[in-house]
């Protein structure tokens, strides 16, 4: 079984929805459209409200992007991967090995970056 596995961080930032990609969406004035963005106002407040952010990040469609269309995710490698279940501070925490040195045989292929304009064009194209 081929897995892929997308952080959260590839929605963050530059991918991120902006105010002006937002306006964007809802003058396609679609229902696909209006739902999207009306069904996300609460993680947009959220996001801004606690994590900082500037936009609507949407982890959810980046990875159905990527499914969608391989060449959304341009930087990809297969490593060990675990989530760390003891340590108080990383309990929770989904570790990539990246230098193998666990030397454990890699189960995971992970993205490590996104087309940024491709992901975006591919949800504007859904909506319309």
């Amino acid at each position: 079984m081929k897995c892929l596995m997308v952080g959260w961080e590839h929605c963050r930032f530059d991918a991120a929805l902006s105010f002006e990609e937002m306006a964007a969406i809802r003058a396609l004035d679609t229902p696909l459209a209006h739902f999207a963005l009306d069904c996300n106002s609460y993680a947009l407040e959220a996001g801004m409200t606690i994590q900082g952010a500037s936009g609507l990040m949407l982890p959810d469609p980046v990875t159905m992007a990527i499914a969608l269309d391989n060449r959304v995710c341009t930087r990809r490698s297969w490593h060990y991967v675990d989530v760390a279940c003891a340590e108080e501070l990383t309990r929770g925490m989904t570790v990539v090995d990246e230098l193998n040195v666990t030397g454990h045989k890699p189960n995971i292929e992970v993205c490590w970056e996104i087309d940024k304009p491709l992901w975006k064009e591919i949800l504007i194209q859904t909506l319309r």
